[in-house]
């Protein structure tokens, strides 16, 4: 009976990661359809199990997406059936999230790195796909542009920073390369993280080069700068680890170093080196923001009427809400992610496996970038619901470790 019950887990388990790697592929109808398949699949497998903690979240986070696509489709904004669909995706995604625990996870806490490096690798895939597609065909106009079409549909270009969002969350896991060695794991199970990371880390790189992207790398800097800080103060490790990761560090840059000042090769010829070197960090995003902070308490209700400085949006998640629908979804979306706040610090705070923590953080920080300088709603929904089941899977696992230690 246990074998049954563990192979009827690991057969869930593996449905709901490859689910949210096609869900991250970004197939037109296919990946929005399996996502509303594993929910369905969850319902059925439930067992009449109800936590007061997902009610909360579930509450807050269906208020804000219920009020805010019926407010923009109020205005206009959107049509009835995506007035309907978004608000059901990323509810049901949240509850996805949350769903998968201690209970159903197999190898529990290591397997939960499966399951978000799947979804992480679906995203970085269709970046990587529909970038190097249009690049390998010589259509560099686009790419100049800094846009790209979809690899599926291949039809209205996607725009350069979305793609960028996609294949940062590959990107910004570069820190797990350096810090998240353990003798506690087993040689497969490193071997096989180091070697999927390895590809998402090059993957994101590569879409995020060709498209002159510069969040991402902002993202990667504040993923090695968490990272850094949990291994070398926050968790314990051995002085001579600790020697070793930094003279592992200091080869990388070495190497860095030398083939960026004396290798011979012109840089200058990548737009991204140009994009910096003409621009740094700047960008009209900083002025929307201004605008939409000194008109807001006179545009409580939303409708888009801000000036912007020119822009269509604010480059920013909860900004962008309020500009859309009015400051109340953007209430409610503030305290849905700050809550997650504190679950955040219960699994640094932990004894779970290091790796699994950087991974954790490393996403985060990438997506909190992506949040901040990006039009995420407008630009992605399918991405916003992945980040919410990210923030499922992240409450559950501070659930489930308060379970374990009381």
């Amino acid at each position: 009976m246990l074998i049954t019950s563990n192979r009827k887990n690991i057969s869930q388990f593996a449905f709901f990661a490859l689910a949210v790697f096609v869900f991250g592929l970004n197939i037109p109808k296919i990946s929005m359809l399996i996502i509303f398949a594993v929910f369905f699949v969850s319902s059925i497998t439930w067992r009449g199990e109800i936590i007061s903690d997902l009610l909360v979240q579930a509450s807050l986070l269906g208020m804000f997406s219920i009020m805010y696509y019926l407010i923009i489709y109020k205005y206009g904004f959107i049509d009835l059936k995506s007035a309907i669909k978004n608000p059901l995706l990323i509810i049901g995604s949240y509850a996805i999230g949350y769903s998968i625990s201690r209970k159903n996870t197999p190898d529990w806490p290591y397997g939960l790195a499966w399951v978000i490096l799947s979804m992480v690798a679906g995203f970085v895939v269709f970046s990587f796909l529909s970038v190097y597609s249009i690049v390998s065909q010589g259509h560099n106009s686009e790419i100049l542009s800094r846009s790209a079409p979809s690899f599926w549909a291949g039809d209205d270009p996607i725009n350069g920073p979305i793609l960028g969002l996609f294949a940062s969350l590959g990107l910004s896991l570069a820190p797990v390369l350096f810090f998240g060695r353990e003798q506690s794991l087993s040689k497969r199970f490193s071997v096989l993280v180091i070697i999927s990371v390895s590809l998402l880390v090059i993957a994101g790189l590569y879409a995020n080069t060709a498209l002159q992207n510069r969040s991402p790398l902002i993202a990667l800097i504040l993923s090695f700068t968490f990272s850094a800080f949990l291994y070398f103060f926050i968790k314990k490790h051995k002085l001579r680890h600790k020697i070793k990761t930094i003279f592992l560090i200091s080869i990388f840059l070495g190497i860095l170093f030398y083939l960026f000042f004396y290798a011979g090769q012109d840089y200058s010829q990548y737009s991204i080196t140009t994009r910096f070197e003409e621009q740094g960090l700047e960008t009209g995003r900083y002025e929307a923001w201004m605008y939409m902070l000194k008109a807001l308490p006179e545009n409580l209700g939303g409708g888009r009427l801000v000036y912007l400085g020119g822009l269509n949006y604010v480059h920013n998640l909860w900004l962008d809400i309020a500009y859309d629908a009015g400051i109340l979804p953007m209430i409610f979306l503030l305290i849905f992610h700050a809550i997650h706040l504190k679950s955040f610090i219960a699994v640094i705070r932990s004894k779970l496996p290091l790796l699994l923590i950087l991974i954790i953080v490393s996403i985060a920080a990438s997506i909190l970038v992506g949040f901040v300088v990006e039009p995420v709603m407008q630009g992605a929904v399918v991405y916003f619901s992945a980040t919410c089941f990210f923030l499922g899977i992240v409450r559950r696992l501070s659930y489930d470790i308060m379970l374990v230690h009381t």
